[in-house]
């Protein structure tokens, strides 16, 4: 092999590091607001319990809209005690992976040795680019509709 057949891949690595940091600054300069101005728009709108966060970095940022911390609405008795425990929980996450993308993932509510903890959820991972309020919308509406089996279902 040549030195000169490295070409190929050396322009694919250098299109990948340009394509990450496009990412990332579409991410950050409109991206990221679409999703927040999204969750505050449903907060205004549905008084439900949610609450948003975000975490701002050099990378790898995140947005999440969750459920508050709250007293579960049930009891049981361990050995000495009631116990009232908290559900924590129930989170649409939004963050941004080493290559610029975003990845889309729910995280399921946990009840302390009440209901056995359930595996996140990945959605999607996807361009900034890509990502619209529709979009936004319709991640909304696919975790609250986990929410709802989460909270039906007794396993």
């Amino acid at each position: 092999m040549e030195v000169n057949e490295l070409k190929y891949v050396i322009d694919k690595l250098k299109d990948s590091t340009i394509k990450k940091e496009e990412n990332r600054e579409i991410w950050k300069e409109s991206t990221k607001q679409l999703i927040l101005d999204c969750f505050n728009e449903i907060i205004k709108k549905f008084d439900i319990g949610l609450e948003i966060g975000e975490r701002d970095g050099l990378n790898l940022d995140y947005i999440y809209m969750r459920f508050s911390q709250k007293q579960s609405d049930f009891l049981y008795f361990d050995e000495r005690e009631t116990v009232q425990p908290s559900k924590i929980g129930g989170v649409l996450h939004f963050s941004q992976t080493f290559n610029g993308e975003i990845l889309v993932k729910i995280v399921y509510p946990i009840i302390d040795k009440v209901k056995p903890i359930k595996d996140n959820l990945i959605i999607t991972t996807i361009p900034p680019l890509k990502i619209t309020k529709a979009l936004v919308v319709k991640y909304v509406e696919d975790f609250l509709k986990e929410m709802v089996d989460w909270e039906s279902n007794n396993e």
